[in-house]
């Protein structure tokens, strides 16, 4: 009995230490196979990853792809927006950029040809350490893609002088997924990963940024919708803030622009207020009308071509008017690729294909993602004040709070913490339950309801 019950207890060891191997091989074989991300589209080439993407679980994608989306399989965008022929792949690399990629991925790739990818860095890791001061790990992030983008550079530059050689060495996995990618671009392979590496750039993901922006699109887009097409244009474009400040109206760059139209103070003030105490840049409806006008403009002086107008919303009119004039063209997908100009740069060139492809997630995203929180429409009515009144006894008269009052009315929030006198004939929003008790003691004050303008 001792016998078998050792025999036995030794045979229960020897399962259990077997059984540990297993699981040890079984585990290590998975995480091998995680360092290298599926390609979904086997007819491009597959893109280089060095850590796995990190995304939020509320955006996984889960229906169409991005082939399928673009060519818009519902019918639901208008044909002025259809992804012009030559620009599929550039309008494609936003689309992963907007969809696919969030902020903790940075995309390694060509300035020129923005499609081709040498690797995704992923800085997740780097932003989890533990940190004193909540800056110190995204600057040691930036410092860590800036050394990924100069290795890049570096493996390509010695790529270039191997393809020099008579016998050409025996070449990286890594390497040959590069030379398929440039071999597709016009001239010798040899000229094109020479340049290559002297043309790398690196682009954050913006997918988290963009399905916030998403979220509070809803807050606006019925309103924006009717007032381009109140202005006869397309509803589509009302997209664009998706573009330019991801629908944050408090947005601001670093050269002034402001709101969700980024409207510099010079072109802000041809349609808007913009004083010490009161900017309509900050208002989404006000700069929305004023952001139809000029586009209206745009489209006269440019042919009347949508991609031109919406490019001349970004690089301005006259110096798209030089490109056109240069080229003897007025086809945007020859400017894109033919056009040299330091002014049309990297920004300018990507304009309207970013447009496409926020236009295109935006319209699909129902498609993309399994879960937005969109917040609600607001409701409002627009009221004209009949003479100078201070922000303070619009409180008082309306039963309004102060962030009330701020919330649809951005434009005035200067005004509102200096209790600065609103001028007379100015536009307010205010919620809608709050006018009966306006018009019941609006007094001298504020005048019966008006359309805005």
């Amino acid at each position: 009995m001792n016998k078998n019950y050792k025999s036995n207890k030794s045979l229960h060891a020897i399962f259990l230490v077997l059984g540990l191997f297993l699981v040890i091989v079984i585990e290590n074989s998975s995480q091998m196979g995680g360092e290298m991300a599926p390609v979904a589209n086997t007819s491009q080439p597959p893109i280089l990853e060095v850590e796995t993407e990190v995304e939020p679980e509320v955006e996984t994608i889960v229906a169409l792809d991005k082939e399928d989306v673009l060519t818009d399989p519902k019918d639901l965008i208008g044909e002025d927006f259809t992804v012009p022929a030559g620009l599929e792949n550039r309008v494609g690399f936003w689309f992963d950029i907007y969809s696919k990629y969030d902020s903790t991925n940075k995309v390694i790739h060509h300035m020129d040809y923005p499609w081709i990818h040498y690797e995704v860095f992923n800085i997740a890791d780097i932003l989890a350490r533990p940190a004193r001061f909540p800056w110190i790990n995204p600057e040691k992030a930036d410092k860590e893609t800036l050394i990924r983008l100069n290795v890049v550079r570096a493996e390509l530059r010695a790529l270039a002088k191997k393809l020099k050689k008579k016998t050409l060495p025996e070449l990286s996995d890594r390497e040959k997924i590069w030379i398929t990618q440039l071999q597709s671009l016009p001239g010798s392979i040899a000229q094109n990963v020479r340049k290559a590496a002297e043309r790398v750039r690196v682009q954050t993901g913006q997918k988290d940024f963009f399905s916030k922006g998403l979220s509070i699109a809803n807050r606006y887009l019925p309103h924006m919708e009717k007032i381009f097409q109140d202005h006869g244009l397309p509803k589509e474009i009302a997209r664009l803030p998706l573009v330019e400040s991801s629908f944050n109206k408090m947005a601001t760059s670093k050269v002034g622009a402001a709101g969700l139209w980024q409207f510099m103070d010079g072109t802000g003030k041809k349609f808007l207020v913009i004083n010490s105490f009161i900017d309509e840049r900050r208002s989404p409806l006000k700069s929305t009308e004023a952001a139809a006008e000029l586009l209206k403009e745009n489209y006269l002086i440019m042919s009347k071509s949508w991609p031109l107008a919406i490019t001349a919303y970004n690089h301005g009119p006259g110096g798209l008017k030089k490109a056109m004039k240069k080229l003897k063209t007025k086809d945007i997908v020859k400017i894109i690729n033919y056009y040299q100009s330091r002014q049309f740069s990297f920004a300018s060139e990507n304009f309207y294909s970013e447009f496409l492809a926020a236009l295109y997630v935006e319209t699909y995203s129902n498609d993309l993602w399994t879960k937005i929180e969109r917040q609600a429409t607001i409701e409002f009515e627009p009221y004209k004040l009949t003479r100078r009144i201070k922000p303070s006894k619009i409180f008082k008269m309306g039963d309004i709070s102060k962030e009330e009052l701020m919330d649809l009315n951005p434009d005035i929030k200067k005004s509102i913490q200096n209790d600065a006198l609103l001028p007379k004939g100015f536009i307010l929003f205010i919620h809608p339950e709050k006018v009966a008790l306006m018009d019941k003691i609006r007094g001298n004050n504020i005048v019966q309801n008006q359309p805005a303008n």
